[in-house]
């Protein structure tokens, strides 16, 4: 708090804040911004007894800089330079003005070397570099310039309330000049409105240059939207081209499948005509088979033709159906035996025959093939078109066995 005399009646109040940025000595290895905005609250009472009496003016500043702390104790009673800085009233104004905007150029020159950064790594990639884009740009990259985009707009906040603010101080001053000092060109006043109108235009000058600074971050940030944009469309395209690469391969593969069960419905379809081929030479077996027995039996010696012409049967011809029939029933109980066990450990160990190795493909394929001759095999039966005695065990058709060594 500090008091002016001055002879002069009436009086006025200011009150306003201002903001200024300092360095925080922070470490900017984390992306932290290595600037902090401080402010100052400043109240200003100025009075003008009607006695005539010397006026005053109260000063309260609140969180003050070292600076303006510095100037300000000099001028507290005690001091070496008593009264030196504090005339006239609005010199004060004047140093918090001065210090407030003394930091923004560098503020604002450390925003830009920012930005300029991203917009470099920008500006130099290659759009056909698809390997190494990653080490330009990345979506970090995005947050930062909308932190810069912030700040920024910050900034401009700050300054065109710093312009109106020592706008208003300016007309105050003016005011009080023109009732202290009257018309004279040469009080001190005069050289302080001067002052202030000179920080109202640089502050300006800021003002102007911080919108410019927020058209360069936008334009970098939709620039870099823009190729990440891009980046993603590429991408997309690549997957749609893999995609299609891999319904083409599907459609290769459905393709092939369908070649292979037309070539396993072609083997089917000559397995089943192997099989009609193997039945017709049984049965024209079976025709001859009577001519065969017959003829067979009249040339033993159990049946001669004597010297007149006349059939002589030898007495011994029961010893052939002896020995016939029960060849024949064990015959038939052999091959029944053999059809209903021929897949039994025992039955392959007494016969000595083994199955080929197959793997679970040939053996998925082989079930198949046996469910599909069993199907058909009994509708043919069903419908007649097939005689119930050329029925044989399915697995006869889909069983490879080899006799061992």
């Amino acid at each position: 708090m500090q008091r002016i005399p001055y002879r002069l009646t009436g009086g006025t109040e200011i009150a306003y804040v201002i903001r200024r940025v300092e360095r925080n000595q922070r470490p900017t290895s984390n992306g932290e911004c290595p600037w902090s905005i401080r402010q100052t609250g400043v109240y200003h009472k100025l009075t003008y007894p009607h006695d005539g009496s010397a006026s005053s003016s109260v000063f309260i500043l609140i969180a003050p800089s070292r600076t303006i702390e510095n100037e300000v104790s000099q001028c507290l009673p005690g001091s070496p330079s008593e009264g030196e800085v504090m005339k006239p009233h609005f010199s004060i104004h004047e140093r918090l003005m001065a210090d407030g905007l003394s930091s923004w150029m560098d503020y604002m020159a450390w925003l830009e070397s920012e930005c300029k950064q991203k917009a470099d790594r920008l500006i130099v990639w290659d759009v056909e570099d698809r390997d190494k884009h990653l080490t330009y740009f990345k979506v970090d990259d995005r947050q930062r310039l909308k932190q810069l985009g912030d700040y920024i707009t910050d900034l401009i906040v700050i300054l065109q309330t710093a312009v109106n603010t020592i706008g208003r101080i300016g007309k105050s001053c003016q005011r009080h000049c023109q009732l202290s000092c009257g018309a004279g060109n040469d009080c001190s006043c005069s050289s302080m409105i001067g002052e202030l109108s000179e920080y109202e235009e640089e502050s300006r000058i800021y003002l102007e240059r911080a919108k410019v600074l927020q058209e360069r971050v936008q334009s970098t940030e939709q620039l870099l939207t823009d190729l990440l944009s891009f980046e993603e469309t590429r991408a997309l395209k690549q997957l749609a081209r893999a995609s299609h690469v891999e319904t083409k391969a599907l459609k290769e593969l459905a393709q092939t499948s369908q070649e292979e069960s037309h070539h396993l419905a072609e083997l089917a379809k000559r397995s089943a005509e192997d099989a009609a081929a193997v039945k017709m030479l049984s049965l024209l077996g079976l025709v001859y088979l009577p001519t065969t027995i017959v003829a067979n039996f009249f040339s033993t010696a159990f049946v001669k033709i004597d010297e007149q012409g006349g059939i002589y049967i030898s007495p011994w011809v029961w010893i052939l159906a002896v020995i016939s029939v029960p060849l024949t029933v064990a015959t038939v109980f052999l091959w029944i035996l053999s059809v209903r066990y021929s897949d039994s450990s025992w039955f392959l160990k007494v016969t000595r025959i083994r199955h080929k190795p197959v793997s679970h493909r040939e053996g998925e394929e082989a079930d198949l093939e046996r469910g599909r001759l069993r199907g058909q095999t009994e509708t043919d039966v069903t419908q007649g078109r097939m005689p119930l005695f050329s029925l044989m065990r399915p697995s006869t058709y889909a069983t490879t066995t080899t006799k061992a060594d």
